[in-house]
């Protein structure tokens, strides 16, 4: 197959920046930015930035033709990605799903059905997604290659790190990414509270606006807790960093939003750091990584894996394990997986 392949896809979402990045090393690749211009300190340069509507978006409309003259296919990356359809004309398409798309309340099921049922092959990011986008629109599972997120080769160390220590402090678990209802509060309160010995460091923002109402206390209650420390909005550079101080990971996802099919990039964020990891029931992909993972069932099932950890010195016998397994799990790992089913 000749000719460059034009990828969609918004470029300030790290796992896409992660997974086109390593694709262009290995392939011809332009890509579109579907929105009028980029946002501060955005990695990587797209051929043209595509606003959804209005004059500007005739005006690109245009240019995206000439994008795809010349080119071998199209892999889109969002349902409303279907209106560029017309440029891409008879060439192959292809759709990379990262998320359950139904979760983010937008009119987008038809358009989704439409781009799942015309793709040559659909990319998803979990087994359970997988599984899903079969059954919603009747595809064979030789259809769906299932794609993880993964974590990029130059964060891999050389060998299994030792733990920095964060301002003096030790022993600390840590919870990386957005602070909200996706996250099992509650639970992380009770830990908290029946884990004197230990110190806490959130790194993220904290999503106030779609709080559960009966999730406010415990997020005030660990918020207002002297051995909790948030951290506030932090860059994907910078949460890799804190990962490297924590004594042990948490990964305390809710089934709710798009959790239950979705791959958790923190757990990629984690896995060649070696520390050990905890999580909560939630996210069905972070089953697949048993033992490297510990799945806690309920709140004191977390308290007792933390004090069996903490006479140890938090080293669970597996840390040299999750370094070895995050080198089968980096964007180049996916890329060549990609290409492959591309046929190129």
């Amino acid at each position: 197959m000749s000719g460059h392949l034009v990828a969609a896809y918004h470029h300030e979402v790290p796992v896409l920046q992660g997974l086109f990045g390593a694709l262009a090393q290995l392939t011809p690749l332009r890509s579109v930015e579907p929105a009028w211009r980029l946002p501060p300190g955005t990695g990587g340069q797209p051929d043209l930035c595509m606003p959804t509507t209005g004059l500007g978006q005739l005006l690109r409309g245009r240019r995206l033709t000439r994008l795809f003259q010349g080119a071998s296919g199209f892999i889109g990356t969002r349902p409303d990605q279907i209106r560029w359809q017309r440029q891409t004309g008879a060439m192959p398409l292809w759709y990379h799903v990262a998320d359950d798309y139904r979760t983010y309340n937008r009119d987008w099921e038809a358009a989704d059905l439409a781009l799942l049922r015309q793709a040559r092959q659909v990319f998803a990011v979990s087994r359970a997604l997988a599984h899903s986008l079969c059954e919603r629109a009747g595809l064979p599972p030789e259809r769906v290659t299932v794609l993880p997120n993964a974590v990029a080769r130059g964060h891999l160390p050389a060998q299994v790190p030792a733990v920095r220590p964060l301002d003096g402090r030790r022993p600390v678990a840590g919870v990386l990414g957005r602070v909200s209802s996706r996250l099992r509060l509650d639970w992380l309160g009770h830990v908290v509270e029946h884990t004197p010995w230990l110190d806490w460091v959130f790194g993220g923002d904290v999503e106030r606006g779609e709080l559960l109402p009966q999730d406010r206390p415990a997020l005030e209650l660990l918020m207002r807790h002297p051995r909790c420390r948030f951290t506030g909005r932090l860059g994907y550079a910078a949460l890799e960093e804190l990962a490297t101080t924590l004594d042990v990971a948490v990964l305390p996802y809710s089934g709710r939003s798009t959790n239950p099919l979705g791959s958790p990039v923190r757990l990629f964020v984690h896995l060649p750091l070696g520390a050990p990891i905890l999580a909560t029931p939630g996210c069905l992909q972070l089953e697949e990584f048993t033992p490297l993972v510990t799945m806690c069932r309920e709140p004191q099932g977390m308290v007792q894996r933390l004090e069996w950890l903490r006479a140890r010195g938090f080293d669970d016998g597996l840390r040299e394990q999750r370094w070895i397994t995050a080198h089968r799990h980096t964007w180049d790992v996916r890329a060549n997986t990609l290409l492959a089913a591309l046929g190129r």
